[in-house]
């Protein structure tokens, strides 16, 4: 994969990163790269689990804000 991109002014780079990221996904979902594999230098790592603040200030530790609008 060739991508032209400047430093100096950016152009380019965003569509880099995304080109890449779409390869390695497809490259997971086909099949030819595997997770579990530590040479395919493709590491799972799960999310954390956040703690959140509650109206208090106070970490209330179950992952939810309560101002979440989501």
């Amino acid at each position: 994969m060739f991508i032209e991109t400047s430093a100096k002014t950016g152009d380019g780079v965003e569509e880099a990163f995304l080109e890449t990221a779409r390869r390695i996904f497809s490259n997971i979902q086909d099949g030819s790269l595997d997770l579990n594999a530590a040479e395919s230098g493709v590491q799972h790592k799960p999310s954390p689990v956040l703690s959140s603040t509650n109206a208090n200030g106070r970490q209330d530790g179950s992952g939810n804000r309560s101002d979440c609008q989501c």
